[in-house]
């Protein structure tokens, strides 16, 4: 009686697909597991890149929360105001780096920001 490995058909991205390709690359193994999944990703790109594969399915962009409750913010000056009340409130270790984005832009735009803040955020625009 044979015992069988296993398999399963994880869904990635071809960026993710090639960032693992690097990471094998950058880190080898004396290991021919490495190589053999190298090789099997290579062979995927290729056909991908030749037109022989074409993606599963796409999906849509994952909303927020606060959007699919319907509470999300419309405009930008209620997203600024809502990343800085969040940043106020809870502090910028909870925010996205677009949160903080955000908050910059509402502090310059409301000069709340000190003169060499004005400055670096000005330089980083």
């Amino acid at each position: 009686m044979s015992t069988k490995e296993p398999k399963y058909r994880p869904v990635l991205t071809m960026p993710q697909i090639r960032f693992v390709m690097l990471a094998i690359e950058r880190y080898p193994a004396k290991d021919t597991f490495q190589e053999e999944l190298l090789s099997y990703l290579e062979l995927f790109v290729a056909k991908q890149k030749a037109g022989f594969l074409r993606s599963s399915y796409s999906v849509a962009p994952r909303q927020s929360i606060e959007d699919k409750l319907g509470l999300g913010a419309d405009s930008k000056e209620e997203k600024m105001l809502a990343a800085f009340s969040k940043h106020e409130q809870l502090g910028a270790f909870i925010c996205t780096k677009q949160e903080l984005a955000l908050v910059a832009e509402y502090r310059y735009l409301n000069d709340l920001m000190s003169p060499e803040e004005e400055t670096e955020y000005e330089a980083s625009q």
